[in-house]
């Protein structure tokens, strides 16, 4: 992954790397697409070349075929208000940041058990292990 820093002008005006560009394929007047994207260590965005669907299109019908199935089988939600909806996303990305420590912490104590399982081992063999830490803990 590579990164690159560029400076936010008046207006929230940006101006986008000439290699990152070539890579997206875009030129001036593209459209590119901003998703926003929670994570543990905070908030990381992702830019995207557009996909604009037209009308009456091929691409149109099998999206709006998906969203009909979506709506028969109930994976949609309804909102009274906006503040309901951004008490629902907060919800929302509270729960899967919990999912995601709950499962870092399980990846923690499988590594934890396959360190111990190595040193028994090791000791067994006679083999020895480099000095690999006991404690994986990320918290701060």
């Amino acid at each position: 992954m590579s990164s690159h820093l560029v400076r936010l002008r008046e207006r929230n005006q940006l101006t986008l790397p000439a290699e990152y560009a070539e890579k997206l394929g875009v030129e001036p007047g593209s459209l590119l697409e901003l998703i926003l994207g929670m994570e543990l260590d905070g908030v990381h965005v992702e830019v995207r070349h557009a996909k604009v669907v037209r009308a009456n299109t091929r691409q149109a019908k099998v999206s709006e075929q998906r969203a009909r199935k979506d709506i028969q089988e109930g994976r949609f939600s309804t909102f009274a208000n906006p503040d309901e909806l951004a008490l629902h996303m907060k919800q929302t990305r509270d729960a899967e940041a919990e999912q995601l420590r709950a499962q870092v912490e399980e990846l923690q104590e499988q590594m934890q058990g396959i360190l111990l399982n190595m040193r028994r081992v090791g000791a067994a063999t006679g083999v020895v292990l480099a000095d690999v830490p006991c404690n994986l803990s990320t918290k701060a």
